[in-house]
């Protein structure tokens, strides 16, 4: 004989799913992993910074002014000298923020790209000449920075 499901339960099954599995339900939520892939045919090997944990600011003094500058701060952060073509995957932290920098590693003007995919969706693609260090200290760099912002939109 067959046991019969009163509704109730069913009401209390599908609160508890939607409760449960409310980031599973509604599109989007934090990221697992991203996926990054930096390439050149003008060198061989690249510098490579990457860091999940940094803070970014504005001047207290400006920081209502349209061109105020956005200064970050990485309070962490793994520098490595790789060949290129070179990818890596990284899953995030609960922090659910990346930045990737890179760079070749000899002072030469070099063509870079790169790609960065986020849960398997690209999400970023660029590919510039890159100017060695000039008499200032500076160099040009190819930079990617990510934060995952949660919207409030009263859903659990």
């Amino acid at each position: 004989m067959a046991k019969q499901i009163h509704p109730l339960q069913i009401v209390v099954a599908v609160g508890l799913l939607l409760v449960a599995g409310c980031d599973w339900l509604r599109p989007g939520g934090p990221p697992d992993e991203a996926y990054f892939e930096i390439t050149t045919e003008d060198v061989s090997q690249l510098t490579v910074v990457i860091s999940q944990n940094f803070y970014r600011f504005q001047d207290e003094s400006c920081i209502e002014e349209p061109d105020c500058p956005v200064h970050l701060v990485l309070d962490e952060a793994d520098t490595i000298v790789v060949s290129a073509p070179y990818s890596s995957t990284i899953e995030f932290t609960d922090r659910h923020q990346l930045f990737i920098e890179t760079h070749p590693l000899d002072e030469v003007e070099a063509e870079v790209g790169m790609t960065v995919e986020i849960d398997g969706r690209d999400w970023y693609e660029d590919l510039r000449l890159l100017s060695p260090e000039n008499e200032n200290g500076e160099r040009d760099t190819l930079r990617f920075l990510y934060q995952y912002r949660e919207r409030n939109t009263g859903a659990p």
